[in-house]
């Protein structure tokens, strides 16, 4: 295995209910659309960045269309980072 480490978004949080599992729903999702294990860190880091400004748990999970736009008028703050550990296979790769 390997790690990634991922900037984090700064934003503000109103409710942390439901974060990891946007968290890794975007991760798993995204290497399963074939995406880089480092692109798919970045898309799951801002889509539980944006998810945390939201009040609740599923209904605050974003559109993947919410999560590139923050992504592109939001850079990431370099001084913190989420640190991934990728160890295992995955139905489709070795990651």
């Amino acid at each position: 295995g390997h790690s990634l480490a991922q900037p984090v978004f700064p934003v503000v949080p109103l409710d942390t209910t439901g974060a990891g599992d946007t968290f890794t729903g975007f991760f798993l999702a995204e290497l399963d659309a074939g995406k880089a294990p480092q692109e798919a860190l970045r898309i799951a880091a801002a889509a539980a960045a944006i998810q945390i400004t939201r009040m609740g748990a599923s209904e605050a999970i974003p559109l993947m269309a919410e999560v590139t736009g923050f992504i592109r008028s939001s850079p990431p703050k370099s001084s913190f980072c989420r640190a991934v550990r990728l160890v295992g296979v995955s139905a489709s790769r070795s990651i």
